[in-house]
């Protein structure tokens, strides 16, 4: 029911929203106009031929393609191509805990319990329309139509060389390696799809940061590491608690002189020094040289 699990229905992506009627993400006898005449597993408001079983019975006419990158929307991480991707424009974005660009298993609080293939925090969502043109966002180039496309309003307009506001195979660098839907010029793995596709710029692929530290006097992940973190001197770090307070603040993080060992900094009702408590993090990384940061969480075992 979400075949790229970027939180947004397959029945949305392939142009069928408006048949599924209430709203559960899928069209059957509970939808208005849902009913099935030849019996044969397709509804009639999208069977192409509801008299004659196994006669014109494709459903839609069409499978849309907003981007016309080969990729239908249902499979497609950027169904715009603008470099924002869809979990982002979707509303799924705070679902997306490490940030890769569909939200899964290796997301904090994933469960999907019916085993529809959909996560449960995004099922019976309507996808958001910021301009109310009728184009959800994540299918619109210009989804606040101010008249500034998205490519530009989301920081990647460097990578949209001719300018046509997408960023697809007719810019320089904009080959899809890993066939995800997004460019290779914005995506954080080019070379395995649905994992690190962060709309990051390449060249910081090496940036992984460990979820798990457990400062308890041994020397195993007695600190947050941050895989070559050291190439990037100019970087920030800051990391929250669970109700937004700043915890951990510091630049040119170095896994040596400059670490985070689970110990709070200080602020509002936080005590300088105390120990924190086990618990789930929240970090913003920005490696500096105008590159986007990197968002994600970390635990703390003790």
């Amino acid at each position: 029911m979400d075949s790229d699990n970027d939180g947004i229905d397959d029945v949305t992506e392939g142009g069928n929203e408006d048949f599924d009627t209430n709203g559960d993400g899928v069209i059957d006898s509970n939808d208005t106009g849902g009913s099935d005449t030849d019996g044969d597993g397709i509804s009639d408001s999208v069977d192409a031929d509801t008299d004659n079983f196994g006669e014109g019975d494709e459903g839609t006419e069409e499978i849309l393609d907003t981007d016309g990158d080969g990729i239908p929307d249902y499979q497609d991480l950027d169904s715009d191509n603008d470099g924002i991707n869809d979990v982002v424009e979707g509303g799924n974005e705070e679902f997306d805990t490490n940030g890769d660009g569909v939200i899964d298993a290796d997301d904090l609080d994933y469960s999907d319990a019916n085993g529809d293939g959909q996560p449960d925090n995004t099922e019976g969502g309507g996808e958001p329309d910021t301009d109310g043109d009728g184009i959800p966002d994540f299918q619109d180039p210009d989804s606040d139509g101010d008249g500034i496309s998205d490519v530009e309003e989301g920081g990647n307009g460097e990578f949209d060389t001719n300018g046509d506001g997408v960023i697809d195979s007719n810019d320089t660098n904009g080959s899809d390696t890993d066939g995800d839907g997004i460019s290779d010029s914005v995506d954080g793995d080019i070379d395995n799809f649905g994992e690190g596709d962060d709309d990051s710029n390449p060249d910081f692929r090496c940036i992984k940061v460990n979820n798990l530290i457990s400062p308890n006097g041994d020397s195993a992940n007695s600190y947050l590491h941050i895989d070559c973190i050291e190439n990037f001197p100019e970087n920030t770090i800051e990391i929250f608690n669970r109700w937004g307070n700043t915890v951990y603040k510091a630049k040119g993080y170095n896994n040596t002189s400059v670490v985070f060992r689970g110990i709070s900094q200080g602020r509002a009702s936080i005590n300088v020094n105390d120990k924190l408590p086990v618990g789930t993090y929240f970090y913003i990384l920005d490696i500096g040289n105008e590159t986007k940061v990197k968002k994600g969480w970390i635990y703390i075992s003790r």
